[in-house]
């Protein structure tokens, strides 16, 4: 069980690195184009366009050919439609931060480090606004992730 968990925590990792990476390249083309018709917050517009709409159009097709998915997709329409939608633009406001951050950054890596911040802010907000339980490792977990993003900070 640890073992599958240290695995699950490497990807996470990976996966974060790897969008991330592609994230700030596809800005820099799109800022580095001859025309040089973006500018960086037209670029970053751009981008979260481009990128909602490839991604919207991949959980489509996923959902059409998944039936059993249709059942949990006609609820969400009918019964909780508005807390959908303001889960979806929330996340786009608050992606668009990200990306326009990493256009005034010299290194990505902090822009990175600082959006996985929303992490154990979330979860102390859970314990503290929610009444979460406060259990030891969650707060162990909390604790390490509040130091290491200080180390990248200083680093």
């Amino acid at each position: 069980m640890v073992h599958h968990r240290c695995f699950l925590a490497v990807l996470a990792a990976v996966c974060i690195t790897g969008y991330t990476v592609a994230d700030d390249t596809a800005l820099q083309y799109l800022r580095g184009l001859p025309s040089n018709q973006f500018r960086p917050a037209d670029a970053t517009l751009v981008y979260l366009l481009l990128e909602g709409s490839a991604c919207s159009l991949w959980l489509g097709i996923f959902l059409l050919f998944d039936p059993r998915k249709h059942e949990g997709f006609y609820d969400v329409v009918h019964y909780l439609k508005e807390p959908a939608a303001i889960t979806g633009v929330g996340i786009y406001l608050t992606y668009d931060m990200v990306l326009a951050a990493m256009n005034y950054v010299t290194n990505v890596s902090y822009v990175a480090a600082f959006y996985q911040l929303s992490n154990p802010v979330g979860a102390l907000l859970g314990m503290v606004l929610l009444k979460e339980p406060r259990y030891f490792p969650k707060l162990i977990g909390v604790t390490i992730i509040f130091v290491g993003l200080g180390l990248v900070g200083v680093g």
